[in-house]
């Protein structure tokens, strides 16, 4: 009995023990995330947003030279391949034309009847012939005159513009110095090595400012005087200083401690400043390549006046010179001239039909006028740089986006693309990629390229420059080893995934493919089934 109460006590402490010894030893509970490696399908896309465009655009601008005498289009509406858009106003080349169809006419006249020899009604005739050419010579002297003067007209105005927006642009600059003036004194009082650079571009600011101002009372008083060019030509430049120096200042708002320092209000309005003077020195840019156009066209015209009325000089030499042969025998140089003097007028009748019909701009395709930047009155000349309208020709819808570096490389000429369109609603339409460009896009330090999406059909009631979004198909793979990106750990030797094993976890060194939407492809390295941890 005493053996068997001995036994019991030591079994008892032994279990006590025991299960002491469990509870210090057990495996401890995992305090990590899991996620099987499963098999499935992935796509990888690319979504960007663009805009509906049809066809390149078409810029159209007269041949040459004149005034509008009117558009016969408007804004947005549908033209015919020929169809004519606008006429300039061509009543000195009907002028002319008239002229060259009578020395015409009187020359075939004159041919036949020196042929026939000469006698009372022909001298009659030659006689008319001279007051005929002597009025057309008139007719040119004038024409001369009126082309100098409308040559005149237009180039005060054009100064005149050029020296408002030069005075405009006096003001945005003024103002920006005042501003950056209070800037200056608010925040960069001449203590330190920024606020007396700061200081400095001030005062050259001021300098440019004073002399744009003094630039600007120049030109509003000389009106059209020539040496305005070389007055233009320097405000230019120091209009470019005021600039450069407003976004010298610009910087040093960013630079620590000064990004703190200055408050946001007076940042944005520093960069509307900054906005506002390089608006106008475009804009004076522009007024100055407006001088330089009117410069051209009204010497186009001069000239051509003077070669008309050199042309009446000559056929009233000519009618004279007539008049003194006509009782003379025929000889046979004579008719050879006659003869000549035929054909000259057919040329000239010819080149002044030319001349016409380049006074009116027809379309070259069918399409939609985009643009229409003119209006009766008005002088157009093809050297402005700014078309008088712009066609949408009428070929299929695209549309247009700019995809970042990293993403294009993934894209292909026709990869399957998921087109949504704003302003259609919910619908979504299918597409494929159809031109990449290989020149790459620079826009505030970042490269895209710009790349094209074409409609497989396009739907009713899209319209261009309509927004759109596009997500392009890259990849699709299926029955593939996928697991989220979260499990991936990039190491120096590749890409690691940590697997949970029966006593302990390991990394694995894996081989990922495409990754989407924050999922990866697994190529080797992990089975279905695996385990693994999330971080």
């Amino acid at each position: 009995m005493k053996l068997n109460k001995r036994f019991w006590i030591i079994a008892i402490a032994a279990a006590v023990a025991g299960l002491l010894l469990w509870n210090i030893f057990k495996p401890k509970e995992a305090d990590y995330k899991t996620e099987a490696v499963v098999i499935g399908s992935i796509t990888q896309e690319v979504a960007e947003t663009g805009s509906v465009r049809k066809g390149e655009a078409i810029n159209l601008n007269f041949k040459n030279s004149g005034i509008i005498e009117k558009i016969s289009v408007s804004q947005g509406e549908e033209v015919s391949a020929g169809q004519v858009l606008a006429e300039l106003d061509n009543r000195q080349a009907q002028i002319q034309m008239t002229q060259a169809k009578a020395n015409y006419e009187a020359t075939l006249f004159q041919l036949e009847k020196l042929k026939r020899g000469a006698g009372g009604e022909d001298v009659a005739i030659v006689e008319s012939q001279v007051l005929s050419a002597r009025a057309a010579l008139d007719a040119a002297r004038r024409a001369q005159e009126d082309a100098r003067a409308v040559a005149d007209q237009g180039l005060s105005a054009v100064y005149k513009t050029a020296a408002d927006s030069l005075a405009s642009a006096y003001i945005r600059a003024y103002n920006a110095y005042n501003f950056s003036d209070l800037l200056q004194r608010e925040y960069f009082s001449p203590r330190d090595e920024d606020s007396i650079a700061v200081w400095e571009m001030l005062q050259k600011m001021k300098l440019a400012v004073d002399k744009i101002k003094i630039y600007s009372q120049t030109a509003q008083a000389d009106g059209k005087d020539a040496g305005l060019d070389a007055d233009f030509a320097a405000a230019k430049t120091e209009l470019a200083a005021v600039e450069a120096r407003l976004r010298e200042i610009r910087v040093m708002c960013e630079k620590i401690p000064w990004r703190d320092a200055v408050s946001l209000t007076h940042k944005e309005n520093l960069d509307l400043h900054i906005g506002y003077v390089s608006a106008a020195r475009a804009a004076f840019h522009s007024a100055m390549e407006g001088v330089a156009s009117q410069k051209a066209s009204g010497d186009l015209a001069v000239n051509s006046a003077a070669a008309a009325l050199e042309g009446a000089q000559a056929a009233e030499k000519t009618a004279s010179e007539q008049y003194a042969k006509v009782l003379a025998p025929p000889r046979a140089e004579d008719v050879g001239m006659l003869e000549a003097q035929a054909a000259q007028a057919q040329a000239q009748i010819a080149l002044l039909q030319l001349q016409i019909d380049d006074g009116k701009l027809t379309a070259p395709a069918d399409g939609r006028i985009a643009e229409i930047n003119g209006r009766a009155g008005e002088t157009v000349s093809p050297l402005a740089g700014e078309p008088l309208m712009v066609l949408f020709p009428a070929d299929p819808y695209q549309i247009v986006i700019d995809i970042y570096e990293e993403d294009a490389v993934k894209v292909s000429i026709g990869d399957l693309c998921k087109i949504s369109v704003a302003a259609l609603g919910d619908q979504t339409f299918s597409g494929r990629v159809a031109f990449i460009s290989p020149a790459a896009k620079i826009v505030n330090g970042v490269v895209y390229y710009e790349t094209k999406v074409a409609f497989d059909q396009s739907p009713e009631g899209l319209m261009p420059e309509m927004t759109a979004d596009v997500e392009i198909i890259t990849a699709q793979k299926e029955n593939v080893l996928l697991v989220s990106e979260a499990a991936l750990r990039k190491r120096e030797d590749g890409w690691k995934v940590e697997v949970v094993g029966d006593d302990a976890t390991r990394e694995v060194g894996v081989q990922i493919g495409i990754r989407a939407k924050g999922i990866a492809e697994i190529i080797s390295g992990i089975a279905e089934g695996d385990l693994v941890i999330i971080p």
